[in-house]
């Protein structure tokens, strides 16, 4: 079964190797952080919203040496001004940026991303936990590479996977056995214990897995997105680089969005709401990762439309 899932991972993703760990995204972006480590050379970490910001930390709490380049959270990055940028200061040994910031339902550049980073002679690393499986994910160039088996593969979570190039990977002494990831290559991704229940879900999720669904979620964003502004929502990203499965929605200042969430949750419709860095911001989130259908994301807008505009005073705060 673990071999079958590498098997079909690669090939979905258009990348070299990838090694399956018991454990979540966090986990396959700290042992990436090890290998960042290992290298020896300083790097730049991208941050445009909360999981940049999280990169931020991982580097940090591996010890390595980096700069940052932020944007605004929204906003997607310049990436001909940022390469400009890095070159007038330093020669990066790597670049580190999420694929898709999700908190702010932006999906940056892979393409420009890549091709920076190639110019630079850098190593393009990314979190690809929220876009592998909900967008056509082309690793080709890309170095390390962190994913789930949840989210845009609709399989349990528990499952995280670190792709990597077919001679990326980097050993140490002063490495944690659960993040080196030459064990898990050594070991044909079985160095410790591995969970057949939760490959088994991944096996059916992969052999179920239709490619035609990124055109399709792409479709359904253009209809959730217009159904929201419709309704005279502000939706937190630009619009030049929306991410075609989760639109963060920026709520009238005076609605709650725990009073939203919970309003939500009681017409049977699960959305994001209970994150710190939603509450902070008064944002909710709607998401049709994996196997929902249009239908749904629809009537969950409509439902959040009459919610919210249906005048009742306990949704208002004080």
């Amino acid at each position: 079964m673990l071999e079958g899932c590498r098997r079909r991972l690669t090939l979905m993703a258009h990348a070299n190797e990838v090694q399956i760990l018991l454990g979540s995204g966090t986990l396959a972006n700290d042992a990436i952080a090890q290998q960042l480590r290992l290298a020896g050379t300083p790097g730049v970490v991208f941050s445009n919203g909360e999981f940049g910001e999280r990169l931020i930390d991982h580097a940090r709490r591996a010890g390595l040496a980096f700069a940052i380049h932020r944007a605004k959270w929204g906003k997607s990055f310049n990436f001909d001004a940022v390469g400009t940028r890095i070159r007038r200061n330093a020669r990066p040994g790597w670049l580190w940026m999420a694929h898709c910031e999700t908190s702010t339902g932006v999906l940056n550049d892979l393409c420009a991303f890549k091709r920076v980073a190639s110019e630079l002679g850098a190593e393009a690393v990314l979190d690809c936990v929220s876009s592998i499986g909900n967008v056509d994910v082309d690793l080709n160039g890309v170095e390390y590479a962190s994913g789930v088996s949840s989210k845009g593969l609709a399989a349990l979570p528990g499952l995280a996977f670190v792709f990597h190039g077919a001679d990326s990977l980097r050993s140490g002494p002063l490495v944690p056995r659960y993040l080196d990831l030459t064990l898990y290559a050594a070991n044909a991704s079985i160095p410790f214990t591995q969970s057949s229940n939760l490959l088994a879900a991944l096996t059916a999720a992969l052999e179920r897995f239709d490619p035609r669904s990124f055109g399709r979620r792409v479709a359904t964003s253009a209809m959730v997105r217009a159904a929201i502004r419709d309704l005279g929502f502000r939706v937190v990203d630009d619009g030049t680089a929306a991410a075609p499965f989760v639109v963060t929605i920026a709520l009238p200042s005076d609605i709650g969005t725990a009073e939203v969430g919970e309003a939500m949750l009681a017409r049977g419709y699960i959305i994001a709401f209970e994150s710190h860095y939603l509450r902070a911001r008064n944002w909710i989130q709607v998401a049709w990762m994996g196997n929902i259908d249009r239908g749904d994301a629809l009537s969950a807008v409509a439902a959040l439309g009459s919610i919210v505009y249906a005048g009742k005073q306990d949704l208002r705060v004080a």
